[in-house]
């Protein structure tokens, strides 16, 4: 298992690198709106940057990932919230967003994966989230992050901002975690 970077330094660092860098900015302002392929396209930019070299070619399917990825982990978080209806125990419902995150999170390189160019980004996703430590560390970084990305522009920090910096610091751990 690799060093394990605190959340802390993963959000300081991915903060210094998207604030210095113009290049960063300008293309998460052309990719804000497109979406999950836009998403995947500004991270092989931001790919690129902190590694000082070009990407693989990306190629399309990261809506699909997308879709996947978050369609699991909103369908067992509605799930939990429906049974937990169906008996009586909506007060257990914010169980849920935890729901949502340990499912989210086993997709937490998915992206990074994909625009690495991993012929099974899945399974390259699988690899990192185990060197990372874990589903239970992986989610409790994921949670944090989210959050940031997520809320950090209603404190003054700006959406976009907040939403690249979390993106950069799930860059910057797959980077440690990759190899």
């Amino acid at each position: 298992m690799a060093e394990a970077r605190s959340i802390r330094s993963l959000l300081h660092a991915s903060a210094r690198t998207f604030d210095a860098s113009a290049t960063l900015r300008a293309a998460a302002r052309r990719s804000a709106r497109r979406g999950f392929q836009g998403g995947a396209e500004w991270m092989a930019v931001a790919l690129a940057e902190i590694r000082g070299q070009p990407v693989s070619t990306l190629r399309p399917g990261a809506t699909i990932l997308g879709v996947l990825k978050y369609g699991a982990a909103t369908g067992v978080a509605a799930l939990a919230v429906l049974v937990l209806w169906r008996f009586g125990h909506l007060r257990w419902a914010p169980c849920a967003l935890v729901l949502f995150y340990l499912v989210e999170s086993q997709g937490a390189f998915l992206f990074p994966a994909f625009v690495d160019g991993a012929v099974r980004p899945w399974a390259q996703a699988q690899r990192c989230l185990r060197a990372a430590g874990g589903t239970w560390v992986v989610t409790s970084k994921v949670m944090v992050l989210a959050a940031v990305m997520l809320f950090g522009g209603g404190v003054g920090q700006g959406f976009l901002r907040s939403w690249c910096i979390g993106c950069l610091a799930i860059l910057l751990w797959y980077e440690e975690v990759r190899r």
